[in-house]
């Protein structure tokens, strides 16, 4: 049973974004999101390599970090959500 849902919304994050997902990954019973906002870095190789282990959605368009959060929140299975930024390690 999933217990809640960690949202990240990335953008040109390909250099916090994994030490974020591998501390977001360690958490038991959690679904982790991640939402593209069209960036233009390596951030969607980062996120193709958890591609097993997270629920990825890569925008056409960047929606900001609130849009991002909220079209990320409607995928969402946790009884809670924890919307994190990209350089936050919980």
């Amino acid at each position: 049973m999933t217990t809640c849902t960690i949202i990240v919304v990335s953008y040109n994050s390909a250099r916090t974004l994994k030490r974020c997902l591998d501390s977001a990954l360690a958490q038991p019973k959690a679904q982790i999101i991640v939402l593209d906002n069209q960036s233009k870095d390596e951030s969607n190789n980062v996120i193709k390599a958890y591609k097993n282990s997270i629920t990825s959605i890569l925008n056409d368009s960047n929606l900001g970090f609130g849009g991002g959060n909220n079209k990320a929140a409607m995928s969402a299975k946790g009884d809670y959500l924890i919307f994190l930024n990209k350089y936050i390690k919980v």
